[in-house]
This record gives C-alpha cells, structure tokens and sequence, in this order.
C-alpha cells in the first residue's frame, strides 16, 4: 500500500461532506486543519515533510532525557547521549493521549530499572487529537513513515557488523503505528513490534501496512484486553495474548465508559510489571478467539509467557490470567495445583 489509508481517508470525506465541507489542502501543502465547526481537526498527508512540526522525539538513557530532532535526510542523533552498543525502544503512544501517558511512563521507567536502553518516545499528539478519531486513523501512514526516519538514521550510524536492535511498542491506535513503522522499514526488519490492546474501530483491513500485522516485524507479539470495545478481537501477531479472556479485566469497575478505559490500560500496565517481573504472566495455548471467550482453554502445558520476557519462538494464541491489583503477575497458575495434587498422591501412597 503506498501513501494513505484508503478506507479512513473515505471516511473523513464523508464526515467533511455532512457538514457541507471538502477535504483541500492549501496550494504547496500536504496538510489541512479541518474547519473548526468539525473539531479542528487536523489531518496530514502521507507525503508531508518529516521536519518535526508533527511528530517530536525524545531520548530517555539513564543519562537523562533530551528532545531530539529527526527529519527528512538529517538529525541531530550524533550530538546525543545515544550510543549505538545499547539495544533501542520505541514507544508510541495512542488516540486523544501523548507521550506523557502514565502508563507508557510506567514501561519507559521500568525498562531503565532493568538496563540502560536508548528508549525513545515519540510525541504526536496534535495528529490524534480527540474527537478526531478518523482523522488520527488517516494520520497513521504519516507518524510510521516519520518514525521510521528514526530507525534508519541509527542504522546509517552503525558499523556494518553492528546493525542496532529495534523494538517498537505500540498501545492502541499507537500499535498500529508501531506496525506502520515495521512496514516502512519492511525490506531490513525491525526485531520486535509489540502491540498493547491496538485499536479495533477503522482497523478492519487486512491489507499491508493498514493494521498491526504478523509481517511488520521479525516478531510480532500482542496484547488483548479489551476486544470488541477499544481493542481489536483478531490475532494479529506471530504469539496473541488473550489477558483474562480478552475482553474484561479483573479490578476494572464504574461505568460502561469508565471500565472500558480501565480494561483498555490495563495492556499497557500488564506490560510495564513484566519487564521486571520475577513471577511472570504465563499463558495456556488456546485453539481460537472462541475458545478464549468461553474460557475453554485447557490450562496446561505448554505455556508461553506474556510481556518484555516473551520468546520470540512463540507461536499462536494464548489465555493469560491476573490478579485484580497490582502486582497482576499469577505466574503459572497450575503449578501450585499440580504441587497439592501430587502431594495428595504421595500422602495416599504412604
């Protein structure tokens, strides 16, 4: 797929159409702030210079944090704390939201607990502004192919036998743009996509480069918490991970708004326990998406474990149980049951 999303660009002309206005760009532009009568809403095309007007990076080491400028054929990434022997973390934060979104936070600080990692974050927050919701959507093409300037500036900055290591992680409509930035860069792979509950609504294709996909990375892992509502249901990764059945999570409560944000999040949080988690997030394979809404999953062998720690082996769905608060990790919950039975067993044979 070249240049924008067809389907949410579809879209937004209806939306500009019902209320009498047309989707222009200004002479020598590629980008429009729709009328203010229709939010305001801003929208960019594909082709749009990367010079950080949109999209703004910034390096956290455990040297400190400094905004960083990354463009079209240039940065200034040499004049950085950035060193190109460290592994590199992107994080991509999702619709009406930015960089400072706590639980995004949460996975930044974590990570400098556990090592010292180039870990950028990227800010975009005027492109997925609410309640711009297909506009963000239209936007998408646009954030992949600028933060994929990022990747390829650091690779054109390592020696040959050196080439960095790249994980980029998405929560929801920013899992998509994670595996936006995959597709850029398709050609030379990143390691490792992650997506934390990517959004469901105008994320329907199955067309590369549209939606978060198994082929935007060398391994694609996935968390699901809130399907059917803000999240996607579909398996869209090598290994999906299906937190308490998907949909619903322990601890969530209040109102049909309200616990749906709750479930939504929790992808994020489960993923910032994980990184330094010693009990872990183990899941049992399950057949399908069914499977995993009936609770029909047979919790045995063989399990895979959820988060930072995931093997990139893994392969296929998996149900994953938690707590209702935090610390979520239950590890492998069979193993104490098998313990008791087999004592049980022993007992009995005495």
């Amino acid at each position: 797929m070249n240049g924008q999303l067809t389907r949410p660009f579809l879209i937004v002309q209806f939306v500009l159409l019902c209320h009498g206005q047309q989707l222009t760009m200004p002479v020598g532009s590629n980008s429009s702030t729709i009328p203010s009568g229709i939010w305001n809403c801003k929208v960019v095309k594909y082709t749009e210079q990367c010079d950080g007007r949109y999209v703004q990076f910034y390096l956290y080491t455990r040297d400190g944090n400094e905004p960083v400028w990354v463009a079209d054929g240039s940065s200034n990434i040499t004049s950085t704390n950035y060193d190109d022997l460290r592994p590199n973390i992107i994080i991509a934060h999702g619709y009406d939201s930015d960089m400072n979104l706590d639980t995004l936070v949460a996975i930044r600080k974590e990570y400098l607990k556990q090592a010292d990692y180039n870990i950028w974050v990227v800010d975009y927050p005027s492109l997925v502004k609410g309640p711009c919701y297909p506009f963000a959507v239209y936007n998408v093409p646009y954030i992949g192919r600028c933060i994929s300037l990022l990747v390829r500036a650091t690779r054109e900055l390592s020696s040959a036998s050196a080439d960095p290591y790249f994980h980029v992680i998405g929560f929801s409509l920013g899992a998509h743009v994670a595996g936006r930035v995959g597709y850029e860069v398709r050609d030379d792979k990143v390691a490792r996509v992650t997506g934390l509950d990517p959004a469901m609504p105008l994320f329907f294709s199955s067309n590369p480069g549209e939606r978060l996909s198994k082929d935007d990375g060398k391994f694609v892992d996935v968390v699901h918490t809130n399907m059917f509502m803000q999240g996607h249901y579909s398996a869209l990764g090598h290994v999906d991970f299906y937190m308490n059945g998907g949909m619903n999570q322990p601890g969530c409560k209040g109102g049909a708004s309200e616990r749906s944000g709750c479930d939504h999040h929790r992808a994020a949080e489960y993923f910032a326990e994980s990184i330094n988690s010693k009990t872990g997030f183990w899941g049992a394979r399950c057949h399908n998406v069914l499977y995993v809404m009936m609770d029909r999953c047979p919790h045995q062998p063989p399990y895979e474990m959820m988060g930072d720690g995931a093997r990139t082996s893994a392969q296929g769905l998996f149900y994953v149980r938690t707590r209702s608060e935090k610390p979520y990790a239950m590890g492998i919950i069979n193993q104490s049951k098998k313990s008791i039975l087999r004592n049980i067993y022993n007992k009995k044979s005495h």
